[in-house]
């Protein structure tokens, strides 16, 4: 702890305010991105949402010891029917099974 403590002491504040701008602007990006590629399914969803998602997914994957996988599954999900799903991730469960049983 007194190693990230010393980092921190010596870190310039405008490197910081880079850093994080640039951070928040990566996360706005890949959320626009993806409100875009739920747009063309005919899907809508709010870009405050949206963002709040991103973040989210992002948190998980570097949480969970499979990394991505978890997410990139939900945004390949099919339906009880077989049929590619058109329900926005937000809908889905974490981890779950669709009404028949059939994992998502």
């Amino acid at each position: 702890m007194a190693d990230v403590l010393a980092v921190v002491r010596e870190m310039e504040p405008g490197w910081l305010v880079v850093a994080l701008a640039a951070q928040v602007l990566s996360q706005v990006a890949f959320a626009q991105q993806q409100r875009v590629l739920l747009a063309a399914l005919g899907v809508r969803v709010a870009g405050r949402e949206m963002l709040a998602i991103t973040y989210s997914r992002s948190a998980i994957s570097m949480a969970l010891p499979a990394g991505w996988s978890p997410g990139a599954s939900r945004g390949c999900a099919r339906d009880a029917s077989g049929r590619q799903s058109r329900r926005p991730a937000r809908l889905r469960p974490v981890i779950g099974h669709g009404p028949s049983g059939t994992p998502y």
